[in-house]
């Protein structure tokens, strides 16, 4: 009984840690282009994924604006720095990837958290450069 409902209860870690690890390291997607396929195509893993990580990360951060969820608490690396490499992620194509999807509100939360503080509009500079230097040093490595 003990090892199933431990199992049972792992599960929707293990689901989203695959969903976080699958749109970080999703190198083929480096245009609005790329990722509105990913999102308008259903029924994939990879927009489940897509979803999943995305709507977390924008629930997390509507907790924030609302005032349900400490903005500093929320701000720390251990807390959202996956949020972070997310947006990074996303951000330099971000109104483009909206204008596609049709969808001015798509990462919107996340990105009104992110750029509320001088901390986090650092955090989100530093995160879009990291994307390039990561997969020059995946090219690297061969």
């Amino acid at each position: 009984m003990w090892k199933t409902e431990e199992r049972w209860r792992r599960r929707p870690m293990q689901r989203m840690r695959s969903c976080c690890c699958s749109f970080m390291s999703c190198g083929a997607r480096r245009n609005a282009e790329d990722f509105a396929k990913v999102a308008m195509t259903p029924a994939t893993q990879e927009n489940a994924w897509l979803r999943q990580v995305a709507s977390y990360w924008g629930m997390a951060a509507s907790f924030v604006l609302q005032g349900a969820l400490s903005e500093e608490l929320f701000l720390r690396p251990a807390c959202s720095g996956e949020m972070f490499v997310m947006l990074g992620k996303v951000y330099p194509f971000l109104e483009e990837l909206r204008e596609k999807l049709g969808d001015p509100e798509s990462f919107l939360d996340v990105e009104k958290v992110a750029r509320r503080s001088k901390w986090g509009r650092e955090r989100l500079k530093f995160m879009v450069k990291r994307p390039g230097a990561w997969r020059e040093k995946m090219e690297k490595r061969g």
